[in-house]
């Protein structure tokens, strides 16, 4: 994850020397690669190279912020997001900013970790569009993406405006409290970037999917090997929530013939799933032999799933309820189910409503 965002190339566009240098030391700091332009006409001239994402700054001399905007959507297949950067006085200018096209902005005095925030959910959005038009316009993909394409919007229609709609409250909020407040605020921006990295990260795994193009790369693996990778993953939601979490896989189970990082997604899935159901109590999570199978045993003390709700939980979009409110997109466990079936395994769930669930995942044992 850092060697990628190390690589991110930020165009940082102000007039006022001191906030070039303040943002060029914060962004540095966190591993993008910043270029300095002083006013508009520069930058302009700076759009010959690639950046992947452009931080403006609305009062400058000569060509203003929103100026200097309209003359970049001018060039040739320029769709590169932009934030601006504005004073408190101006956010009338930034909501006319947005209206033209602008993905974000920021009212100064600028919080690094805010900002910083606001950078990954600009990226994250931009690259899930760049990934539906790829899907689109492939030729293999076309007829799948077309026809889930609707359905897709639609069900992520509440799922997309809530999270962003914390965040930006939530950043005009924090832009103006006392420190001591921030907590409160940049909790409801983590939650909001969260759920929005899990929507992405969704479809830019159903897209292959549904096209047909995943090639699992089938070879020997112990599951002791892949204990600690789940334990890193879900270590800080187990802290936050305060529940028990046991991960064991026997070092003497057989090996299983599986693709590591797709098993690893699949599990790590169904173990966040556990986490987001289940608010007391334990998760575990096991393996046993049954004939010429190994068994994972994913079990969580949550809040279950109802018996008219299990014959299609699999499916796209259905998605469990908790305290009324509708979770997720419904992807993820469709999205375990296709990825257990490419590598010759089988899924399936058992659960007691309000007692919790026991999700199975029966991987062929590996035979030399």
């Amino acid at each position: 994850m850092e060697a990628k965002r190390n690589k991110t190339k930020i165009l940082l566009i102000d007039d006022e020397i001191e906030i070039r240098d303040l943002l060029d030391r914060l962004l540095s700091k966190r591993g993008y690669e910043v270029f300095l332009a002083s006013n508009g006409r520069e930058a302009l001239k700076m759009l010959e190279k690639s950046f992947e994402l452009i931080l403006l700054d609305q009062l400058m001399p000569e060509l203003s912020g929103l100026r200097t905007f309209a003359e970049m959507k001018k060039k040739k297949n320029f769709n590169t997001p932009v934030i601006m950067l504005t004073a408190h006085e101006s956010t009338h200018l930034a909501v006319s900013f947005m209206k033209e096209g602008g993905t974000d902005f920021i009212v100064k005095p600028i919080d690094g970790d805010i900002l910083d925030l606001q950078i990954r959910r600009a990226l994250e959005k931009n690259e899930l569009i760049r990934k539906l038009h790829e899907a689109e316009v492939s030729q293999i993909a076309a007829l799948k993406i077309n026809q889930l394409k609707d359905d897709l919007l639609k069900s992520m229609n509440h799922e997309l405006r809530t999270p962003l709609d914390q965040i930006v409250g939530s950043t005009h909020l924090l832009a103006m409290e006392v420190p001591q407040e921030l907590s409160k605020h940049l909790n409801f921006i983590q939650q909001g970037v969260k759920m929005l990295t899990l929507l992405a990260e969704n479809i830019s795994h159903i897209i292959p999917l549904l096209a047909g193009s995943v090639e699992p790369n089938l070879q020997p693996l112990a599951l002791s090997k892949i204990v600690f990778d789940l334990e890193r993953a879900i270590e800080p939601t187990v802290k936050e929530k305060g529940l028990s979490c046991a991960i064991s896989f026997s070092e003497d189970l057989p090996l299983v013939k599986v693709d590591r990082e797709l098993l690893v997604r699949t599990i790590r899935h169904l173990l966040d799933n556990a986490l987001k159901f289940t608010d007391t109590g334990s998760i575990t999570a096991n393996a046993k032999l049954e004939g010429d199978r190994v068994v994972i045993v994913v079990k969580d003390t949550g809040i279950g799933i109802p018996q008219n709700r299990l014959k299609n939980i699999f499916e796209r979009f259905s998605k469990v309820d908790k305290s009324g409110q509708r979770l997720g997109a419904g992807l993820g466990l469709y999205i375990c189910q296709k990825l257990i079936e490419l590598m010759g395994g089988k899924i399936w769930v058992k659960s007691d409503l309000s007692k919790g669930s026991t999700f199975y995942v029966s991987l062929l044992k590996n035979h030399k």
